[in-house]
């Protein structure tokens, strides 16, 4: 019986390690920038991304994405051309990179515009503007002090083996433990 929970403990866990182009849902969040040559610890920028792993090689990059959300605009949706790119990567051993760039300028009207660049590493640009009001821009530069924080939404699936092996050990302890107690007694 042991013998058979163990073997069907390992063909899970390999099952759900061979899931490797499981969708991967991340928020991430970069805090202390830069700005006009004073570094502020509590300046936080934030976003999301999501998507698979097609090629099984560990790095998440812009063609296996299905969402990358930044500066309140998402990379994936919108058209690729001068008016907005993406170039992106994440693993766990080199981090993120990101460097997207999207531009707005409401044609054929132009009554508004609207730029955002981030760039890891980099800075991150903001620029709004429109016929009735004063332009607002705003420049934050990364700096050797700025933290990334990357979260998982979801647990990976590995987690979910280890725990089934781990449940799958602890029961294994406890038949041996009452049997070592009680010999006499059946499971």
């Amino acid at each position: 019986m042991l013998k058979k929970m163990c073997c069907t403990a390992i063909l899970a866990s390999l099952s759900l390690g061979a899931q490797a182009q499981e969708h991967q849902y991340f928020n991430f969040f970069y805090t202390g920038f830069v700005n006009d040559g004073v570094f502020n610890p509590h300046v936080t920028y934030g976003g999301s991304f999501s998507g698979r792993d097609l090629n099984n090689d560990g790095v998440l990059t812009t063609n296996e994405l299905t969402s990358m959300v930044v500066l309140d605009v998402n990379y994936t949706r919108c058209t690729a051309g001068p008016n907005c790119t993406l170039e992106f990567s994440f693993d766990y051993k080199n981090g993120l990179s990101i460097d997207a760039h999207y531009y707005d300028d409401n044609a054929p009207y132009y009554e508004t515009w609207s730029e955002r660049n981030f760039k890891t590493g980099d800075s991150v640009f903001r620029y709004a503007a429109n016929r009735e009001t004063i332009p607002f821009s705003r420049l934050d530069s990364f700096s050797p002090q700025t933290k990334l924080q990357v979260l998982s939404a979801v647990p990976e699936p590995g987690s979910y083996a280890m725990m089934g092996l781990g449940l799958v050990a602890l029961a294994a302890m406890y038949r041996r433990r009452k049997q070592a107690i009680h010999p006499g007694l059946a499971a």
